[in-house]
């Protein structure tokens, strides 16, 4: 809506056209500071305190000397435009009337690597009860418990001693959603930030943890990766194992990957969950297989996993999260065990599968660390592992790739930033389309 002369508004010149000018550069300069919480706006009671997020704000951003911004959105927009913040705050005293469609939403919105905070106003026990049906609807299985004192939300950004307690919903990588019981949002409401200054540190370490800390994103770098118009030029296929165990801890991540990939190269990929047995190189050359916890792979898992790589396949295995229990599970059950014998491969700066990637500072390898990653491991972590079986290959690595798919810097994550991981597995795709 610009004139060529620069100007904004109905004229391109005179006075109303320097005034509308000035508003839109204003506009433009405050309204991209990064989102600290998205307000749900549903039927019935969702702005007990129309000030509450207003002020925390306002607090957040002073202490941390950068300017944040609030917002309210629908129930009835988009999910995707929710993520202008990477928390969505849900409020009120009583259940929110929403429809199996509004449910569908948040739950694309959570597995979309967002973060749902509800807050119980006045500590309402009818909507501390709709909370767990939320959680079953949203997170199936998933279960809402007391987030632990030494929780990364507690210390993040400001350690608190005595605070409201939490409860909290995981996938095994991050939290999806974070309940507030009592009331936290009366003293941001009241702005009470001397005598409940507890209260607006616990709400901004929350945006912390979802927002990643240091990575604070405007409220146009959204996450969300459109479909890629037209059709695709081709179609590669990727198989995700099954087994008896947390396979699939972020669904949304290769789905996310395919629509990324087709912007990248014109294709995308077809992703299919599979039983080990079902794998064949002549159907997917590339299968990934990720994990949070430990598991245990029968003899006939390992046996087909093997032959899969001996035929040609490649395997991409890590651990989702980084740095858990399954990471040793794939090292002992797999590494040492099913494909015992394979031929360790150099994995050099200038290999095809670290092709447009940039190293971090101090950092030998290609891939570029998450900062919670560096403050955990230091700059020296494990580097991707390349293993010969047969005529395949299995790619090994003990930092989170999986959920970097999402695109999203969720704190408390051991593993490489989103544009490392995303990078790093198009060139697998690539170079596993070309090289065995």
């Amino acid at each position: 809506m610009q004139w060529p002369n620069g100007a904004w508004g109905h004229e391109d010149h005179g006075v109303d056209s320097i005034v509308d000018t000035a508003y839109t550069l204003l506009f433009l300069a405050r309204g991209r500071h990064p989102v600290i919480m998205t307000k749900l706006k549903f039927a019935k009671s969702w702005d007990n305190r129309p000030r509450d997020v207003a002020n925390l704000a306002r607090w957040a951003g002073r202490e941390l000397e950068r300017p944040l911004n609030w917002q309210v959105v629908g129930i009835d927009h988009p999910w995707y435009d929710w993520f202008d913040s990477p928390v969505l705050y849900i409020a009120s005293h009583e259940p929110p009337e929403l429809k199996d469609a509004d449910y569908q939403k948040l739950k694309n919105f959570v597995q979309a690597g967002g973060l749902i905070f509800t807050h119980a106003d006045a500590g309402s026990v009818a909507f501390n009860r709709w909370v767990p049906q939320l959680v079953q609807r949203i997170a199936p299985g998933c279960e809402l418990k007391p987030l632990p004192d030494n929780h990364p939300i507690y210390s993040l950004q400001y350690k608190l001693g005595s605070h409201p307690i939490l409860q909290g919903v995981s996938n095994g990588v991050r939290l999806l959603l974070v309940h507030a019981s009592g009331d936290v949002a009366n003293a941001w409401q009241q702005r009470s930030t001397k005598t409940q200054r507890d209260h607006f540190q616990l709400g901004t370490n929350i945006f912390l943890y979802a927002s990643g800390k240091p990575d604070l994103r405007n409220r146009l770098d959204s996450p969300y990766v459109p479909a890629a118009p037209g059709a695709p030029t081709g179609h590669v296929a990727i198989d995700r194992v099954k087994y008896d165990g947390n396979w699939d801890p972020e669904p949304a991540a290769w789905y996310r990957f395919s629509r990324y990939l087709q912007w990248e190269t014109g294709e995308a990929a077809d992703i299919r969950p599979v039983q080990a047995k079902e794998l064949s190189p002549s159907v997917a050359t590339l299968a990934s297989l990720t994990g949070t916890s430990a598991a245990q792979f029968t003899p006939g898992e390992s046996a087909a996993l093997r032959k899969y790589v001996e035929e040609g396949g490649v395997l991409l295995i890590d651990a989702c999260g980084g740095e858990n229990a399954f990471t040793q599970t794939a090292r002992d059950a797999l590494l040492r065990g099913a494909f015992s014998g394979a031929q360790m491969l150099p994995l050099k700066p200038d290999h095809p599968l670290y092709k447009d990637l940039k190293p971090g500072l101090a950092n030998p390898s290609p891939l570029r660390m998450r900062p919670f990653a560096i403050e955990r491991l230091g700059q020296l972590a494990p580097e991707v592992r390349l293993l010969k079986l047969g005529k395949g290959y299995i790619v090994f690595s003990a930092l989170d790739l999986t959920s970097g798919l999402l695109g999203t810097n969720t704190w408390g994550i051991v593993g490489y930033d989103p544009a490392s991981a995303q990078k790093f597995v198009r060139n697998l795709v690539l170079w596993t389309q070309e090289h065995p």
